[in-house]
């Protein structure tokens, strides 16, 4: 794929990736599936990592998507609530622990698998043992 190509791919991405994500967050109605979403997504971050210069702010990787639907009441988040990164391949595994390494100066890590399941991160803020409230991801902010 060349320069020009890799743009237009890109550019249609974008458009497919913010659609199915306003379907899904905004109109609560899922149009594609979340392995196929995922796929997409994957593919526009490879694009972007081989064509740096072609990331923009309002880029589906820069940024969490969907608005939250009227009824909600709003919540801001203490710290910010992060998306995770999905991971297709066993190269893609291992430079993600070579990456980790780096973080930790090369010390010794242990970690757990489980399925990612979109749509259940939480957080709930308690106050002297008792809940005040939870909250869903939401933008990573509110």
């Amino acid at each position: 794929m060349d320069y020009a190509q890799a743009k237009q791919r890109i550019l249609d991405l974008r458009r497919s990736i913010n659609r199915y994500r306003y379907d899904y967050h905004v109109l609560d109605k899922m149009t594609i599936s979340e392995d196929a979403l995922d796929s997409l997504k994957h593919e526009l971050s490879l694009l972007e990592a081989e064509y740096p210069d072609l990331i923009t702010p309002d880029s589906p990787t820069q940024r969490v998507a969907g608005q939250p639907l009227p009824e909600f009441k709003k919540a801001y988040h203490i710290q910010p609530m992060l998306s995770l990164n999905d991971i297709f391949s066993t190269a893609e595994f291992t430079q993600w622990i070579e990456r980790t390494q780096k973080l930790i100066n090369g010390e010794p890590f242990d970690f757990f698998v489980e399925p990612k399941l979109d749509g259940l991160a939480i957080s709930l803020v308690y106050q002297d043992g008792q809940l005040l409230y939870g909250s869903t991801r939401g933008n990573g902010m509110v």
